[in-house]
């Protein structure tokens, strides 16, 4: 079975968990460490774990700067919602991975689907495992070949479009690279 591509849960969690922690007195450094992503020490990790803001637990959930351990938090949730912010983070070790696999929520497993740190032999368990629509994996720059080429040989334009459309990006991307590069300061070895 199949999931569509409306993925379950708020449709802003950024201005929500703004607001939500600006309602409850955080300070800018850590309400802009939630929404974008950034550094967070691991006791506030663990305090907002408990918050009842399901997009606040989403978006440190997803926070690229948590350890293994600190996602497992998040993988517990109850809200399936948090717990696809965890299937969106980096960091999961195989083990998280096959857990977030098995959970019972769409929106977990069409997230893991888009995670480009999911290794490919387990994009195609995870494929072969829960039907998932390709499109899911058309939205990651990692997607396997053979879920590439299924996508190609189907009648769903809107797969192919998206799976252009991330190929197209990838490779501005890798054009930009070496403009990108980290710019070296006077006084660096």
């Amino acid at each position: 079975m199949g999931c569509g591509l409306k993925v379950g849960g708020p449709a802003n969690p950024e201005e929500r968990g703004r607001i939500f922690l600006t309602e409850n007195d955080y300070s800018p450094e850590t309400i802009r460490s939630v929404v974008e992503g950034g550094p967070l020490s691991h006791n506030i990790v663990v305090e907002l774990s408990k918050t009842q803001s399901a997009d606040v637990r989403f978006l440190v959930a997803r926070n690229p700067h948590l350890t293994t351990e600190e996602v497992d938090l998040y993988i517990k949730d109850k809200d399936e919602f948090a717990r696809s912010g965890a299937a969106w983070n980096p960091n999961l070790s195989r083990a998280q991975i096959l857990l977030l696999m098995a959970d019972k929520s769409h929106t977990v497993y069409c997230k893991l689907a888009q995670n480009p740190s999911i290794p490919q032999d387990l994009l195609l368990k995870l494929h072969a495992e829960r039907n998932l629509d390709a499109a899911w994996f058309a939205y990651n720059p990692k997607c396997p070949d053979e879920i590439k080429e299924e996508i190609f040989e189907s009648k769903d334009q809107g797969s192919k479009d998206i799976l252009k459309a991330v190929e197209e990006r990838l490779k501005r991307e890798q054009a930009a690279a070496p403009y990108d590069a980290p710019r070296r300061v006077a006084g660096d070895p």
